[in-house]
């Protein structure tokens, strides 16, 4: 393998040398030939020890030139072995590589560097003429070319969605946000709120956003109001020590609560006109023993326990306590109804989608005492998340513990007729779906939260109707396996989980490396979760076009450092981008004429990180390690998940803003912050953030 030192030496000797030449040919046609050139990438192979440049423009001349480095040179120096002055070009001439004679510059958009062992990566670089007989060069190079060319910048805090906030000045309660927007005196904190919109079916401007909130806190106002320091969000049960088992006054401990908005101006903030009453009009209560005026949670049917599993699972625990035999049968025999009790499994909302006005809803299961059973089901809503149904026969949507791969999982509707021009979406495609409709989603996944890459996948909207009016249907999604697979005579896509193949590299230790080498860390897993994407498709105020997917996520990354103890870090929250018509390419520096829809062996992991908004108060994420020398600050929490509804060009018409929520939890206000004593959690809301991006210059 080559390192850095070479590769950077290597190129700003052969540019040097390439330069020279070419304005040496431009004057003196000698020992050149003539022909046609045809653009391609330019490559250097380290098993013939050999660069070829199929293009290069120099003044108004077109030149492809061969290079050979020269054995035992120091630092890498090739010799230019044959030139060919191009009478005829198939390219664009403004697209290609070009030597500026007045400056002294070049550029290299992106080099191949295939590898002996048949690994390839992208570099790219920018060199400036330092000293001209014998022509020299400065060279800048980005390594490994990963990360599409766009900046972020001007973060701003919006406003709180939902949740508390906490005030240092009153120690007798925290300072809860009784507004609307914070659901009313029922929920204390809660987090995630994963947006999904729903037009205005009647064609106005009344579109329906539902936040599905997960891990809610309820509140008994009445509790957290009594004089004196409070330690509890309720009142404990009398019964037990412990008081977690229950429920309290105004719903079930770590229900799932759904707010809803119809608010279509998020510059002054988003606010919420309702969250689901645990008593909705004439429908029944969902948990019978709590408040009619609490949170709805989201009960599953066939995947929250039964009566008779809960009395299993709660005899031994409850045995812990050290109650008498008595005291426990009682208990037992006065429990709420098992929506009031949601333990036995805790499942959190972990991606949703919708078709027509159906919402689709996975629910996860990551247990991180059990991580082998990890899991996702899929749920379905037809009365706006009111009601849900397990579907896919009751079957997991993924499975297989760590190496479940859409425990989480976002759609994005597309038509997969469009996807059938090998020019354009080329060599996959999407699979075509049988019938009239080709409609179907892209399924953007990730398994174990904050240790997975990112996976994609293509289930056609039949399929998903079956299942929202069949729950015996069992779906048959594709997953994308890499561009070179092949299977039955089909590419790239396979119907078996287990063989989809990254898309985002976010799991790759190396990516996060450079990061903690300086203090010596040895790093053990990294990942994300929560991986929704959205197309942005719009034309800035000086005719520049952005089409792409854009993704925000929060890596975080585990490992032993120098002194022996465990380092639980995270990045904070960065961007992806990716091509639209080739779903499976992210986070890649080169243009789709360049790549062609195929991925390098290697893909490094080279986010855009966001930077923290100077009004919230709450301390930007930095790298464990501050001996990197990254400079490195970010918006800090978890879960960031963009609005689409609320994608638009910036006021200065240079960017497009993306609005977006995000999870924050213990996250501190100061270096010396460690949460106040008065409360169990701290800071746990969730904000809307706003950030704009903006073509690279």
């Amino acid at each position: 393998m080559c390192n850095q030192f070479s590769i950077k030496h290597w190129l700003l000797a052969l540019t040097a040398l390439l330069s020279s030449q070419l304005q040496a040919m431009d004057s003196n046609h000698q020992n050149s030939q003539t022909g046609s050139c045809a653009e391609s990438m330019p490559v250097f192979r380290f098993d013939t020890n050999e660069l070829q440049l199929t293009l290069v423009r120099a003044g108004s001349s077109f030149y492809s030139a061969r290079l050979k480095r020269l054995p035992g040179k120091t630092p890498m120096t090739l010799e230019v072995t044959s030139v060919n002055k191009c009478q005829k070009i198939t390219a664009d001439p403004t697209l290609l590589p070009t030597y500026d004679l007045t400056t002294g510059r070049l550029s290299l958009p992106s080099v191949q560097v295939r590898f002996p062992t048949g690994q390839w990566q992208y570099y790219y670089a920018r060199l400036e003429k330092i000293q001209t007989h014998p022509l020299q060069l400065r060279l800048s190079l980005a390594e490994p070319a990963a990360g599409e060319r766009y900046t972020v910048a001007n973060t701003k805090y919006v406003n709180t969605l939902i949740g508390y906030g906490e005030q240092r000045a009153k120690d007798s309660y925290p300072a809860y946000l009784r507004s609307d927007a914070a659901g009313g005196d029922i929920l204390w904190g809660t987090d995630l709120g994963l947006p999904l919109t729903l037009p205005d079916a009647s064609g106005g401007k009344q579109d329906l956003t539902l936040y599905l909130f997960g891990d809610t806190d309820q509140l008994d106002l009445a509790f957290l109001h009594k004089p004196g320091k409070v330690v509890q969000k309720y009142a404990p049960s009398p019964e037990l020590i412990n008081s977690d088992f229950f429920y309290g006054p105004k719903g079930p401990l770590e229900g799932d609560a759904i707010g809803l908005s119809i608010d279509d101006d998020p510059t002054d903030g988003i606010h919420l006109f309702h969250v689901y009453r645990n008593k909705e009009g004439a429908l029944p209560q969902m948990c019978e023993q709590a408040d009619p005026d609490g949170f709805r949670p989201v009960y599953l049917d066939g995947i929250h326990a039964e009566t008779e599993t809960i009395v299993e699972r709660l005899r031994d625990e409850l045995k812990d306590h050290k109650l008498p035999e008595g005291k426990i049968y009682d208990l037992l025999n006065n429990l709420p109804a098992p929506a009031c009790l949601q333990k036995y499994p805790n499942t959190t909302p972990t991606g949703a989608w919708a078709v027509n006005d159906i919402l689709f809803m996975v629910a996860g299961i990551q247990n991180e005492e059990k991580p082998a059973s990890a899991k996702s089901y899929l749920a379905v809503s037809t009365d706006l998340g009111l009601h849900w149904q397990v579907v896919n026969d009751k079957q997991p949507f993924s499975k297989g513990g760590l190496q479940a791969k859409f425990i989480h999982a976002f759609g994005i509707e597309v038509d997969a007729y469009d996807y059938q021009d090998m020019k354009r979406s080329g060599p996959c495609g999407l699979p075509l779906p049988d019938g009239e409709d080709t409609r179907g989603l892209l399924l953007f996944g990730s398994g174990w939260w904050k240790e997975s890459n990112v996976y994609l996948a293509f289930v056609s909207r039949t399929d998903l109707l079956k299942a929202a009016s069949d729950d015996q249907h069992r779906l048959t999604p594709w997953y994308f396996a890499g561009t070179d697979y092949t299977s039955g005579g089909k590419r790239c896509w396979s119907t078996s989980e287990a063989d989809a193949k990254a898309i985002i590299a976010a799991g790759d230790i190396a990516s996060y490396a450079r990061f903690e080498n300086a203090c010596g860390t040895k790093l053990t897993s990294a990942g994300v979760g929560y991986p929704k994407a959205i197309r942005v498709n719009e034309t800035l105020a000086d005719g520049t076009r952005i089409d792409r997917l854009v993704m925000l996520l929060s890596p975080a990354y585990k490992g032993k450092m120098r002194d022996n103890k465990t380092l639980d870090a995270d990045l904070g929250t960065v961007v992806v981008t990716g091509d639209p018509w080739r779903p499976w390419i992210w986070n890649v520096a080169v243009t789709p004429d360049r790549h062609n829809g195929r991925l390098p062996t290697v893909h490094r992991f080279r986010p855009l990180p966001v930077p923290p908004a100077p009004g919230r108060g709450l301390i930007p994420t930095y790298p464990r390690c501050r001996n990197s020398g990254i400079s490195w600050a970010t918006v800090s929490g978890y879960a960031p998940l963009l609005i689409d509804r609320y994608t638009r060009v910036s006021e200065d018409g240079q960017g497009v803003d993306l609005y977006f929520v995000i999870s924050r939890s213990n996250v501190p206000n100061g270096p010396n912050d460690d949460g106040p004593e008065t409360v169990v959690a701290y800071h746990y809301v969730v904000d809307v953030m706003r950030t704009t991006l903006r073509p690279a210059p």
